[in-house]
């Protein structure tokens, strides 16, 4: 599995060359639950590199969310489901 920081760095940049994407990163003491803003859609669990990225709609845009160690990481856009699909792959690729 890539460097944690390798992964959270590539999907910043690749989350900024979407069209209306954004990523965040924040930085926890220790690994903890986090609260994500979502619609009555269901959420989707989709493992990439041994990690589960929770995938949910909130107003039309797409988050994905995961947690890494103690860093809590989420990617959004106006994108579809598949697509942040094959975008969370590329995260983890090797």
């Amino acid at each position: 599995m890539q460097n944690v920081s390798a992964i959270i760095l590539t999907a910043l940049v690749r989350s900024f060359r979407a069209p209306g994407g954004v990523g965040s990163v924040n930085v926890h003491q220790k690994p903890q639950a986090s609260v994500q803003e979502k619609d009555d859609s269901q959420v989707t669990v989709y493992t990439a590199g041994g990690i589960d990225h929770y995938i949910m709609e909130n107003n039309e845009v797409l988050t994905a969310t995961w947690f890494a160690d103690n860093l809590e990481c989420s990617i959004m856009g106006e994108i579809s489901e598949s697509d942040m699909e094959a975008m969370i792959s590329s995260i983890n690729e090797e």
